[in-house]
């Protein structure tokens, strides 16, 4: 056996043993290799984990057998598992993991479906797999994962953790609220008054989620005991209201900021009054932050506008560009609060405008399309001036942010304030606050449709707003490590070249198909009109024998067409797969080969490397003697 044969079988030898070793004695040695760490926890998570006070037990539900017939899901479960045994090494002994495996009809089963898990129907034979988590702490509360999706795998960590965090913390969070629309049924909750319409849907929602307290803040301090202050429009704030926010915020706790610069439900309230104003904003704040709302401007988005009956006729539709369905395109898909939404309905939506030089983080959590514009509050929000509107309109080129996320450390805006507080006012701190330049998106009108069900008028939602503020109060809820987690990369990774690749390769396919199309079309047309005048007992109409010839050549050229057509398609779909084919060789095979013949190259180097210093060695020691 050659030294090269030699060294390639103690290499061999030396990585089983190696690896006979780590099973054996260093189960807790790991390597994350993964491009984005896709198996290493955040800091947030560990530090989450570290503090810890009771254990925690996880029932991991996972139908291997069945779900791996299901195509792409093998790579997904591999990776939920190694992430729940890294949360079970992390935490000290704290999680305990448990895997379940539920055969059918069995207890386990039966389990699985009490606790809520969602089943999923494999094959044609009945059977029924389940892919869930079911954690519960030390007095039986329970949070459930109904299903794991491949479409949460970016936020599969924050998942984790948020449930997790939820055991360990399980009273519901304080909300503390300051509004003034009227969101729980009140007309004019400032002045103590009861209305008589029903609190909004997204209200309603929230109830069973969080422990909602409606404040006045001029009236007296916020309660020691918030999690999270939200804002609903806050107007003429006086500056001791202004200063308790600023407090709050610098406290590192959550602040959610709903503002805009033409509530049109406080506009409708106000009808008839003079000296209305329907705008809110809070920049005597935020901007210490980095962030304030553009002054008496309202963004219209023709690409994503709205059509809206016009002259009250319902019949006659106009497109009205201050009200947008925003897309989940235009929605920051890194971030946990808004990556997995849908579409959201906003209605004269301002634009916020960012400091680059703050040295705070401020990223956008929803923006414009760059079809969009500054439109000016006068002309915006007067519907008598909508055909004005549409006839100006003119695209800016620049997205928009209509919501974004804001933190680090900030100094507060009112010091002279601070110091009178002595050593109970901050005077800097890490914020954590979310700002929106709209409310009306809130409105049950946008968002919600009622519809009759066994007698009984439920709201069915057409968009995702509800669900975009309960993230933001859900995220903003959590302590800073639960706040600081962010979507994650996927384990899948696509051929992006590959797809560029083969989308210029169809659109140049297309091209030809798209003319002899056209000429199809032209010859069917042709026949069409040969047969409408063809001579038959009914129309009385006989044919030239040149019209005949005509004829004759059409309904050959279609044949000729169609067949092209054909070929055309099919060479389309063999030169892309052909083209896949050739790529992924280069990436599978050739490439690996080549780094087998670079470590060949390299031993062989060596071994003539060593030979000749053998050599050097004789012809010395011959030398000398």
């Amino acid at each position: 056996m050659s030294r090269t044969q030699l060294s390639i079988l103690a290499a061999v030898v030396i990585f089983a043993v190696l690896n006979l070793a780590n099973v054996r004695f260093l189960p807790a040695l790991q390597v994350d290799l993964t491009e984005q760490g896709l198996y290493t926890l955040s800091n947030g998570s560990k530090q989450i984990l570290n503090h810890l006070e009771e254990p925690i037990a996880l029932k991991y539900y996972a139908t291997t057998a069945s779900l791996v017939k299901i195509p792409g899901i093998q790579s997904f479960m591999d990776r939920v598992d190694g992430l729940l045994r890294e949360y079970e090494r992390r935490s000290g002994g704290k999680i305990i993991l448990q895997t379940m495996e539920p055969a059918e009809f069995s207890e386990e089963q039966d389990l699985a479906v009490a606790y809520g898990l969602q089943g999923i129907p494999v094959g044609d034979t009945g059977t029924t797999g389940y892919f869930g988590l079911v954690g519960t702490n030390s007095v039986d509360d329970r949070q459930v994962i109904p299903l794991f999706t491949p479409e949460r795998e970016e936020l599969l960590e924050y998942d984790l953790t948020r449930l997790i965090y939820k055991l360990s913390k399980p009273a519901l969070k304080v909300v503390g609220i300051v509004d003034a629309l009227g969101i729980a049924g009140a007309s004019d909750f400032m002045s103590g008054t009861q209305g008589s319409q029903l609190p909004w849907v997204f209200y309603q929602q929230l109830q069973g989620l969080f422990e909602l307290r409606l404040l006045n803040i001029e009236t007296g301090p916020l309660p020691d005991d918030l999690d999270v202050l939200l804002l609903l429009h806050p107007k003429d704030l006086s500056d001791e209201a202004l200063f308790q926010i600023d407090q709050f915020a610098l406290s590192g706790k959550g602040v959610v900021l709903l503002v805009d610069p033409h509530s049109e439900l406080d506009a409708a309230q106000q009808v008839g009054q003079q000296n209305s104003n329907s705008r809110s904003d809070l920049n005597r704040l935020t901007k210490n932050w980095g962030i304030i709302l553009e002054e008496n401007k309202i963004v219209g988005d023709l690409p994503i506008a709205a059509q809206v009956a016009y002259e009250s006729n319902i019949k006659d539709t106009i497109t009205y560009p201050v009200w947008i369905n925003v897309q989940p395109g235009q929605l920051n898909q890194n971030d946990v609060i808004t990556s997995q939404l849908g579409n959201i309905v906003m209605a004269s939506v301002g634009a916020l405008k960012i400091d680059e030089n703050s040295g705070l983080s401020v990223s956008p959590l929803i923006q414009s399309t760059t079809q969009s514009m500054l439109i000016d509050y006068d002309l915006a929000a007067d519907t008598d001036r909508l055909e004005e509107l549409l006839k100006n309109y003119l695209p800016g080129g620049q997205k928009h942010p209509l919501a974004a996320r804001v933190s680090g450390m900030a100094e507060t805006a009112f010091p002279e304030l601070a110091s009178q507080q002595g050593t109970s006012g901050v005077k800097q701190g890490n914020i954590n606050a979310v700002i929106v330049a709209d409310t009306d998106f809130l409105r049950d009108r946008f968002w919600i449709r009622y519809e009759n069900l066994l007698s009984n008028t439920v709201p069915f939602a057409e968009g995702s707003n509800g669900e975009f503020v309960q993230n933001i109060l859900d995220h903003l809820s959590g302590d800073e490590n639960l706040i600081g987690i962010r979507s994650r990369g996927s384990y899948f990774r696509p051929f992006t070249r590959l797809e560029e690749i083969r989308r210029v390769a169809e659109s140049q396919y297309h091209v030809h198909e798209t003319r002899l199309l056209e000429e199809l079309y032209r010859v069917e047309n042709l026949l069409v009109e040969f047969s409408n005048e063809d001579a038959d007992e009914h129309s009385g109409v006989i044919l030239t024998n040149r019209q005949r010839q005509e004829l004759s050549n059409a309904r050959q050229n279609q044949m000729q067409i169609r067949q092209q057509l054909r070929d055309v398609r099919k060479n389309m779909r063999e030169g892309i797969e052909s083209l896949q084919w050739r790529i992924r060789f280069v990436h599978i095979a050739i490439l690996p080969l080549l780094v087998a013949l670079l470590g060949a190259a390299v031993v062989s180097y060596g071994k003539r490397r060593r030979e000749r210093n053998l050599a050097q060695k004789i012809r010395s020691r011959v030398k000398h003697s």
